[in-house]
C-alpha cells in the first residue's frame, strides 16, 4: 500500500478483556503487509496482566510492552509513544484505546485516505454506545464520507470559545505521521505527557501542523462508557476507574478556575497549558465568557450529588452562577436535596423512562424491522439513535456491523469552515461531479474525494497548501 506503514497502539490498564477485544477487532479485518499491533500494558493488577498475556499468546504475533513501574495515564501514553518512535519501524501511528473497536474495513478506509496525503494528520469521528443507562442506545453523528482539509487556526479558534469538534486530532481519533510525533516531541519535550494526553496532543499538534485532514466518518466504536473518566465526570457520578483521575484534577492549575471538577475544565486546562508553553504561544486567548458558559452548562447536566454541589459552590463563589438551577424532569435536580430525595428523583426518572418506552410501542415495529434487516442485508437505516438495546454487548454488535445512512450534504461541517476564507479547503473528487452538486453551496468548498486521488492536484503539480514541503523521510525536502 505505497509508502504508508502503520503501528496500531493499544494502551490499557487493568482491562485485559477490553484490550483483547480491541486487538481482535483489528486482526479481524484486512491488514496491510506493513502493519504492526502494539499493546502497552500499564496494569497494576498482576492477574489482569497475566490474563492479557495469555490472550495475546493465542493470537497472531502482537508486540507486548509494559513500563517498568505503573504510570499515570499521560505518562504511560507518552512512554508508549517514545518506545514506538525509538523502534522506528513504521511511518504512521493509530492509537486504539481499550474501549474502542474498529468497524469492518476501518483500517482499509483510513489507509486509503492517508495514502493520498501521507504528510497530513488524518482525524476522524467515532460512534458511541451509551451503555451507562437503560435502555442502551447508539449515538452516531451525521456523516458524509468526505475527506476535507481544515486549517489548524480554525480548530484553535473554535477551542478558544469552548467548541471542540470531532475533527480535533486527539491522538485516539487520528492517523498521525511519525514525523509529526517527532516534531511535537522536539518542540515540547514530550508528545502528550499531561493530565488528559489526548487533548494535550491535539493542541500541540495544531501548533506544528498548518492544516490537518478530517475524514467525516465514524470508523471506530467507543463503548464501556461506564468506565470512562470523562463520561463519569460529565454525569456527576464518579466511577471506580475515575477516582484516581478525579484526585489529579486539583492540578488543573492552567485553567482559569482549577477547582472546577468538570470534563470541559480539564480540556481548558490542556489548552491553557499548551498556550503557556514556549511552542504554543500562537494559540488565541481563551474567551472567558465561553469558558464560564461551558462549565455552567456541564454542571447543569450533572446528576444530584457531591460533585455537582462542589462545582456549584465554586461557581457561586466566583459569581458565575445565575441563581438556583431549575429541577428539570431530565434528571437535573436541585443541589440541596437530601440523599433520600435524590434517590427518589432517580427512581422516578427510571420509572418515567420505562413508561415512555411502553407508550412508544407503536414505533417498535419499524425499529425492530430495521434492526433485523440492516445487518443481514447490508442496508443503512436513516438513524440508529432511536434503537433501544437490552445490553451494551447487543448494541456493540449491531454498531460494528451497521452504520447510519450517510448524509447528502455537509451542513454539520459548517462550523469548520468559519467566516474567513481559507479555513477549509475543497478536496475535489477524481471522478465526475453532477451539475447539482457542482452548483450547491457545500460542493464549492467540500467536494467528495476519492481514496488515492491526493489532494485534488494534477500528478506532479505542487499541492496548494499552507503546509511547507516535506521530504520523503519526513525532513525538509
Amino acid at each position: 500500500m505505497g509508502e504508508v506503514s502503520l503501528t496500531l497502539a493499544v494502551p490499557t490498564r487493568n482491562r485485559s478483556r477490553l484490550a483483547l477485544s480491541a486487538v481482535r477487532s483489528a486482526l479481524g479485518q484486512p491488514l496491510p503487509p506493513a502493519c504492526e499491533i502494539v499493546v502497552s500494558d500499564n496494569s497494576t493488577e498482576e492477574a489482569s496482566a497475566a490474563e492479557l498475556r495469555r490472550g495475546l499468546d493465542a493470537l497472531p504475533p502482537v508486540l507486548y510492552l509494559r513500563p517498568p513501574t505503573p504510570l499515570s495515564m499521560g505518562e504511560h501514553w507518552d512512554w508508549m509513544l517514545k518506545e514506538i518512535l525509538r523502534a522506528g519501524r513504521t511511518s504512521h501511528l493509530v492509537v486504539l484505546t481499550d474501549r474502542f473497536m474498529l468497524r469492518e474495513r476501518a483500517l482499509v478506509e483510513l489507509i486509503e485516505r492517508v495514502e493520498g496525503a501521507p504528510d497530513y494528520t488524518l482525524s476522524y469521528n467515532h460512534a458511541r454506545i451509551e451503555d451507562y443507562q437503560e435502555p442502551v442506545r447508539i449515538k452516531e453523528r451525521p456523516w458524509s464520507g468526505r475527506t476535507i482539509e481544515v486549517l489548524s487556526s480554525r480548530l484553535l479558534a473554535l477551542a478558544a470559545t469552548g467548541q471542540f469538534p470531532p475533527a480535533l486530532p486527539r491522538l485516539l481519533n487520528c492517523v498521525v505521521p511519525r514525523r509529526t510525533l517527532l516534531e511535537v516531541k522536539e518542540r515540547y519535550g514530550s508528545v502528550c505527557n499531561s493530565l488528559s494526553p489526548d487533548f494535550c496532543f491535539a493542541f500541540r499538534c495544531l501548533t506544528v501542523e498548518p492544516a490537518i485532514q478530517f475524514y467525516d466518518a465514524q470508523p471506530v466504536v467507543h463503548y464501556a462508557l461506564h468506565l470512562s473518566n470523562g463520561t463519569s465526570i460529565v454525569r456527576g457520578v464518579p466511577s471506580s476507574d475515575s477516582e484516581g483521575f478525579l484526585a489529579d484534577l486539583e492540578i488543573n492549575c492552567a485553567s482559569p478556575e482549577p477547582r472546577l471538577m468538570t470534563a470541559c475544565n480539564t480540556v481548558f486546562h490542556e489548552y491553557c497549558r499548551v498556550q503557556g508553553e514556549r511552542g504554543g504561544r500562537q494559540l488565541p486567548d481563551l474567551d472567558v465568557a465561553s469558558y464560564i458558559r461551558a462549565n455552567v452548562g456541564e454542571v447543569l447536566q450533572m446528576l444530584p450529588g457531591p460533585l455537582r454541589q462542589r462545582n456549584e459552590a465554586v461557581l457561586r463563589e466566583r459569581g458565575w452562577w445565575g441563581g438556583e438551577p431549575p429541577a428539570l424532569a431530565a434528571g437535573i435536580g436541585a443541589a440541596g436535596l437530601t440523599g433520600a430525595a435524590q434517590r427518589l428523583v432517580r427512581t422516578l426518572g427510571v420509572c418515567l423512562r420505562k413508561l415512555q418506552a411502553r407508550l412508544q410501542a407503536v414505533r417498535w415495529g419499524p425499529d425492530l424491522l430495521w434492526r433485523f434487516l440492516a445487518p443481514r442485508l447490508g442496508v443503512s437505516p436513516p438513524d440508529v439513535g432511536r434503537f433501544e438495546f437490552r445490553s451494551g454487548g447487543e448494541a456493540l454488535a449491531f454498531a460494528l456491523q451497521v452504520r447510519r445512512r450517510r448524509t447528502r450534504d455537509g451542513r454539520h461541517l459548517e462550523s469548520l469552515k468559519g467566516t474567513g476564507s481559507g479555513s477549509l479547503r475543497a478536496l475535489p473528487a477524481a471522478g465526475r461531479v453532477s451539475a447539482a452538486a457542482r452548483g450547491s453551496h457545500f460542493a464549492r468548498w467540500c467536494l467528495p474525494r476519492e481514496p488515492g486521488s491526493g489532494a485534488g492536484t494534477a500528478p506532479g503539480a505542487p499541492r496548494p497548501s499552507a503546509r511547507s514541503p516535506r521530504g520523503r523521510n519526513g525532513g525538509p525536502s
